[in-house]
């Protein structure tokens, strides 16, 4: 037998025993596989089968066997799905597998999918885990917190032994006259530094709400991080960063002193960008220069991602219901129009497949308006509980909390326009936000009673007008006029704007 895979067996078998006698223990391990990422480091037999995806799979087996175990009957079963973070995701999960039958790819399509599933059933086993207990998702996130922090300690060794001996160890993108982009055990240097992003909103809020000589280890950590995160020189990530510190400082104004602090934020922001936009418009600044030298080799890739974006758009206006197939992006946006266009400034997609990198474009051209709505509605979940305890609650804490951790959600949703997230770290974030969120409401406040106002507000009408609007106008004007019906239709409506009335319809042919 092949030794690696004999391997993965033992680590199967291993993850598996753990999950069984010392689950605590499971979920730590869990999150230091979750960074071990960088495939020619850490695959094993296969160049995508990685130590945290056996875990993983491991942990759909044990996800199975103690919802069995625990909901015997049809009505407990039942009750799990009543759950609202747990009956959208399921149906994403279950949409998405829909969703397969009109997917050119059905290898690729079915292996994530398989990859998706795993996620799933960890997923809704860390949730159960989590749920009814506000220490336990906050341990886990102050220990995430502190793996990133070594992270950034690696990164700083990774940079000083490559200045030094010219090696690359790990994830390290060299550059020619730029500074190298430092990604640590990741794979994705974006992936890297969307994490940092993602943490340092909570991390600033611990650091606030704590008095003790804890906080000089957080401003340190805050330091590190940040600074690391600048030198990822990821434009998603700095999205994420930029969104999230923006929302968090408006959330605290606005608890403080209203919309008047709303308005004299806005005002600042308008003077510095102002500042900025001066300064970069003088040819000799050294602001202008510094910007050029980041991103002049980067804006075919900008351009790249718009073209990902419209030919997403382009396939779910051919499979608008439940898209191209989970996974199958790749080969219907291979006979898009945008395509030829895209493969001809970038030759090399040609000999790879070439993933949506956007979150939202991803579920609309695999899954169709089902899975866009529903991702939404997930969306809209995940972002409301916190926001609620963000504004209403009088806990100081809480509102630092809770306003980082919307911050740090919705930095990661607007930035997902540009990029997509849906590696394993991803994933766990959410759970645990999501988890920590709902341990933050105050008593005989719920998730449901929440939902509950959501709907009776603006917001949920907005929601069904955008919905609206994507399936009445998407491909209008695409086909020309369908002989007889349609065309009748059409001329006796230019009849009635030719003539002024209204009121009698008729058919007038065309002279």
């Amino acid at each position: 037998m092949n030794p690696e895979i004999l391997l993965l067996i033992i680590l199967f078998i291993a993850s598996f025993a753990l999950l069984l006698t010392n689950f605590d223990l499971s979920v730590f391990v869990m999150l230091v596989l979750s960074v071990l990422l960088h495939k020619e480091l850490f695959s094993i037999f296969k160049w995508d089968v990685l130590p945290i995806r056996l875990f993983m799979l491991a942990f759909l087996c044990y996800g199975v066997l103690a919802f069995f175990k625990t909901n015997k009957t049809f009505k407990e079963k039942l009750t799990f799905f009543k759950d609202p973070f747990v009956l959208i995701l399921t149906l994403i999960w279950v949409v998405s597998g829909f969703s397969i039958y009109f997917s050119k790819n059905l290898y690729s399509s079915l292996s994530l999918y398989g990859f998706f599933t795993c996620i799933v059933a960890s997923v809704l086993a860390l949730y159960r885990y989590f749920r009814g207990d506000i220490e336990r998702p906050l341990k886990v996130l102050r220990f995430y917190m502190y793996l990133a922090a070594v992270l950034c300690l690696f990164c700083v060794f990774q940079a000083a032994y490559y200045l030094k001996t010219g090696h690359i160890i790990g994830a390290l993108w060299n550059i020619p006259g730029n500074i190298p982009r430092l990604g640590a055990t990741f794979w994705d240097v974006n992936h890297f530094g969307a994490l940092l992003a993602a943490l340092i909103p909570p991390l600033g809020a611990f650091f606030l709400a704590t008095k003790k000589r804890k906080r000089l280890i957080y401003l340190a950590m805050l330091i590190l991080m940040t600074g690391i995160l600048f030198l990822t020189n990821s434009r998603s990530a700095w999205i994420i960063a930029g969104v999230s510190s923006l929302s968090f400082i408006s959330l605290l104004l606005f608890r403080k002193v209203g919309k008047k602090g709303l308005v004299g934020l806005g005002v600042v922001i308008l003077i510095l960008f102002a500042g900025f936009f001066w300064e970069y418009s003088d040819r000799t600044s050294p602001f202008r220069k510094f910007i050029k030298d980041q991103f002049h080799y980067r804006i075919d890739s900008f351009d790249s991602h718009i073209m990902l974006l419209k030919g997403s758009y382009q396939i779910f206006e051919k499979y608008p219901f439940l898209g191209g197939g989970y996974g199958g992006f790749f080969e219907h946006f291979s006979q898009t129009d945008i395509a030829a266009e895209y493969f001809g400034r970038d030759p090399a997609a040609l000999n790879t497949r070439v993933p949506a990198h956007t979150i939202w474009g991803e579920a609309l051209s695999e899954t169709g308006i089902v899975g866009f709505v529903l991702l939404v509605s997930f969306v809209v979940l995940l972002l409301v509980v916190p926001l609620y305890t963000a504004l209403r609650s009088n806990d100081r804490i809480k509102v630092l909390l809770s306003s980082a951790i919307f911050s740090a959600l919705l930095g990661w949703f607007i930035a997902g326009i540009f990029y997509s997230y849906k590696s394993e770290f991803f994933w766990i974030i959410i759970t645990l936000y999501f988890s920590i969120s709902v341990g933050l409401l105050e008593k005989g406040v719920t998730v449901r009673s929440i939902l509950a106002r959501l709907t009776k507000s603006r917001l949920s009408f907005l929601v069904i007008a955008l919905t609206a609007f994507i399936l009445v106008f998407s491909g209008l004007g695409r086909n020309h006029l369908i002989p007889w019906d349609e065309a009748i239709y059409a001329k006796i409506a230019k009849n009635m704007t030719d003539s002024g009335e209204y009121v009698s319809q008729y058919w007038k042919p065309v002279e």
